[in-house]
């Protein structure tokens, strides 16, 4: 019996130890991504909206970086850029049209991201987080609907060799941002939360004790009746108080 019990154990450690290898294995083989996430994907005409660059992984012993992310500077203006904390070698600029134009009738414009180890054999790693934000502008004349035309594109990325594609890297998709109303539903007043304030707001308005904006409309009419009343505002303060999941105009 004893036997038969050693024996058991003698297996279940094996296979522990090698569960844990095989993890370890894979955490080593595991491919960096660089990733483009926007924090809002409808942005009113004249607002704001925040791109963020990302690094999953750990890019290690590399001589330079680079990524452009392209845009319709027809619809959105770069406003704000800051460096994260991914490298502090990172710096935000505009590159040379030639070098990101495809062709005739290529309207986009480009923000830079890059990092260089200026040493001949200098080389340095980024860690996991936050490589860059950029802040972008909607002009104010463009038509909702408009994509801003955000792309992700990776430059070089390369090892102490100098070397582009030696350092394996994924590069995720950018996302999908337009223009258009950032209305969310039962939020009338527009500060993140759907709560009693609100209700009081929409109850306000049906006894004509105040007016709303078009959008604080649209977000009041919860129910899509093409009303704004007493029942949209039951409806908001029965969400708040988590006898609805959802409004059915939605």
């Amino acid at each position: 019996m004893k036997k038969i019990f050693s024996l058991v154990l003698v297996l279940a450690l094996t296979l522990a130890l090698g569960i844990t290898a095989l993890a370890a294995e894979a955490d080593e083989t595991a491919v960096p991504e660089i990733t483009l996430s926007a924090d809002a994907e409808k942005v009113p005409a004249g607002k704001t909206v925040t791109l963020t660059l990302s690094l999953t992984g750990e890019l290690k012993d590399i001589n330079s970086f680079e990524y452009y992310i392209r845009y319709d500077p027809a619809v959105v203006e770069l406003a704000e850029s800051k460096a994260g904390a991914a490298s502090n070698l990172t710096k935000i600029g505009t590159p040379p049209e030639a070098n990101y134009k495809t062709g005739e009738g290529d309207t986009s414009k480009a923000v830079t991201v890059s990092a260089v180890k200026l040493a001949d054999t200098g080389v340095f790693s980024m860690t996991e987080g936050t490589v860059a934000e950029l802040t972008f502008t909607v002009k104010a004349d463009v038509a909702t609907g408009a994509s801003a035309g955000f792309t992700l594109e990776k430059v070089a990325v390369c090892d102490k060799t100098f070397v582009n594609d030696a350092v394996k890297v994924q590069t995720g998709a950018a996302p999908k941002v337009t223009v258009g109303s950032a209305v969310v539903l039962g939020d009338v007043n527009g500060d993140g939360k759907v709560n009693n304030t609100d209700a009081a707001l929409v109850y306000g308005y049906h006894n004509k004790k105040l007016t709303l904006t078009e959008d604080q409309l649209a977000a009041a009419d919860v129910n899509g009746d093409g009303k704004v009343n007493n029942v949209d505002a039951a409806l908001i303060y029965a969400y708040h108080n988590k006898k609805l999941t959802k409004f059915s105009a939605a």
